[in-house]
């Protein structure tokens, strides 16, 4: 699960889905990603 979770933090940064949030002017984003497996769950963040 944990490489699930860190891949979800990867795609948020290949993907630039925080860059909007820059663009208005934010500039501490918090990000996180979850990975889920039958009734597990892992998040993990990543600020910037």
């Amino acid at each position: 699960m944990q490489k699930a979770e860190e891949r979800a933090l990867n795609q948020i940064e290949e993907m630039h889905y925080a860059d909007g949030m820059y663009a208005q002017g934010y500039q501490k984003v918090i990000k996180y990603g979850v990975a889920f497996y039958r009734k597990s769950c892992l998040v993990g963040r990543c600020e910037e």
